[in-house]
This record gives structure tokens, C-alpha cells and sequence, in this order.
């Protein structure tokens, strides 16, 4: 936290103690948008490009989707591109992707009447009415999603929004509400791989720093099945 509070942008410098006996502090600048201050770093990087015609933080000084850092043409990522994802060594037949849950993240819309009816009060996962019904599942079971890794318990939010052979779940749920305390991570096989070209830097936009460019994962999606949780389970959660 000093670390933090000593380097981040904004942050008033003081005391992690000074900090914590305070509770609550302004930031600097605060009292104007982080569009049109000096001291917003990267938001005010693109502000000032676009409206007082600076140039952008890029190599030609000008938008630019085409990177010609000698990684990216290695990888065939000078362009954005499509790529397939990596093969897993056991592939299981449900591909899982994750989402942002605004509903259960940011606090300060946590009572929203509105983001409150986009969920249940519990982790849950979205799963297609077929692949449900093959497994006897149906709309609230407590189901069991695994793979070679590992396993996790949430709640089986049936829908046909949800295409055959794919499950999502919204993170950001806390760990206490999960059944032993084990979420999603628990099946997360492939993501731990750093991608290379994120390592590259010090090339115009592309520079390491904090919440600009940082290594990032492969992909975020990874292969598991899902079952009925078993009675004993289920009661355990309760």
C-alpha cells in the first residue's frame, strides 16, 4: 500500500499510517476530469492528442494499429489478428469464458435496483439448455465444474443466450461464497502463460506501466464439464 500511494498518479503523498487514521482522502486534482490534467497521465495523453492536435505517444506520432517492433512481425502480430487458441493437453468438451461483473465488483452500484436483477446473490454459471439437460441439470442446481486441475461449485443459470458447448461466469464474487471457498481459479489451466509480445517495451505506446501496457495472459478461456453436485454437497453449500 505505500508503495502505491508513493508512486501512483494522483495519490496525495503521505503516511500508509496517515492514510489509514484518515480513512477517506481527495485525490489530487480531483476537482477537474481526468481528461484535461497534466497529471491524469494516460487518459490525458489521448485528450490532448484529440483536442489540442499533440502527437499521440506512438512511434509516427499518429493512431496507429500497425506495430513493426521486430517481436510483433515475429509473431505475425503487427496487425491485430485472429489467432486459435493454444491445444490443452486433455481437452474436456465445454469451453469457459469469464466475465467483468459490474453487478458484484464496484461497490458504489452494488444496490442498484437495476444491476440487482441481472443477478441471483451467489456465483452462478451460465449454461446452455442442451448441454444442461444431457448432464440432468437444470435452471438453480448446484452444479460441480472441473477439469484436470482442479473443481468449483456455483449455481447453474440455465439460458439460451448461452451457445452448445460453451459456459460463462461473471468473477468477482468473494471467495467466502463459494462452496470450501474455491472459485473459478480452481479450473484456470492455460491463462498462467505470459504472452511474449507483452514484454516487449520502450517503442513508442508500447512501454510498460502501470494500467497502460503490462504482460498479459495468452486467453482467458480454458476447457471443463460440469455435473450434478452431489446431494452431500449441495448440503454443505447450504
Amino acid at each position: 500500500m505505500a508503495d502505491i500511494i508513493s508512486s501512483l498518479p494522483g495519490m496525495p503523498k503521505m503516511s500508509f499510517e496517515e492514510f489509514a487514521k484518515k480513512g477517506i482522502v481527495r485525490l489530487t486534482h480531483s476537482e477537474r476530469t481526468s481528461w484535461d490534467h497534466k497529471d491524469a497521465l494516460y487518459h490525458s495523453e489521448v485528450y490532448q492528442s484529440v483536442r489540442h492536435k499533440t502527437p499521440y505517444r506512438t512511434v509516427s506520432g499518429r493512431q496507429s494499429f500497425y506495430i513493426d517492433h521486430e517481436w510483433f512481425l515475429k509473431f505475425d502480430e503487427a496487425l491485430p489478428t485472429y489467432k486459435k487458441p493454444l491445444k490443452e493437453k486433455k481437452p474436456y468438451p465445454l469451453r469457459m469464458m469469464m466475465g467483468h461483473a459490474r453487478h458484484s465488483i464496484h461497490s458504489m452500484w452494488r444496490t442498484d435496483s437495476f444491476l440487482l436483477s441481472l443477478q441471483r446473490g451467489e456465483p452462478d454459471v451460465y449454461v446452455n439448455p442442451d448441454d444442461a439437460a444431457k448432464r440432468g441439470v437444470k435452471d438453480g442446481d448446484m452444479i460441480r465444474i472441473f477439469n484436470d486441475f482442479g473443481e468449483f461449485y456455483a449455481m447453474a443459470h440455465v439460458t439460451a443466450g448461452m451457445q452448445p458447448g460453451m459456459i460463462f461466469s461473471y468473477h468477482g464474487w468473494d471467495p467466502l461464497m463459494y462452496h470450501n471457498r474455491q472459485n473459478f481459479s480452481a479450473v484456470i489451466s492455460t491463462s498462467g502463460l505470459i504472452k511474449p509480445t507483452s514484454m516487449a517495451g520502450g517503442y513508442g505506446q508500447v512501454d510498460h506501466r502501470t494500467i497502460g501496457y503490462s504482460p498479459n495472459m495468452q486467453f482467458k478461456d480454458f476447457t471443463c464439464d460440469f455435473e450434478k453436485a452431489a446431494d452431500e454437497d449441495v448440503r454443505k453449500r447450504a
